[in-house]
């Protein structure tokens, strides 16, 4: 089964849901200052297998996923960072794009 990413906004904000089948991962994002266009939060890392068991040892691969995704649709040319233990994903657009390395 191939996982899909959604994209909903409300307000300044909104959520990106991860799926898998029957499972979910939330996250809550916002629109950012430059130079970053958004911010969004999912499970750190220690609350990562307890809040998503099923995804056991996947938390780098799926974060990179919803980050993929989210440029793809939202800022194409763009690039995004991942800090794991604290869940953030931070995009950003094409004019102030950066590579993509992934906290520790």
């Amino acid at each position: 089964m191939t996982p899909t990413v959604d994209i909903a906004t409300s307000g300044r904000g909104g959520q990106i849901i991860y799926r898998e089948g029957e499972h979910t991962i939330t996250f809550d994002w916002e629109f950012a200052m430059s130079p970053a266009l958004a911010l969004a939060w999912g499970p750190t890392r220690a609350e990562w297998d307890k809040t998503c068991p099923w995804a056991r040892g996947r938390q780098a691969a799926i974060y990179d996923a919803v980050g993929a995704e989210v440029v793809r649709r939202q800022a194409p040319g763009g690039a995004f960072e991942c800090d794991l233990d604290r869940g953030e994903l931070t995009v950003f657009g094409a004019s102030g794009a950066r590579t993509r390395p992934r906290a520790n």
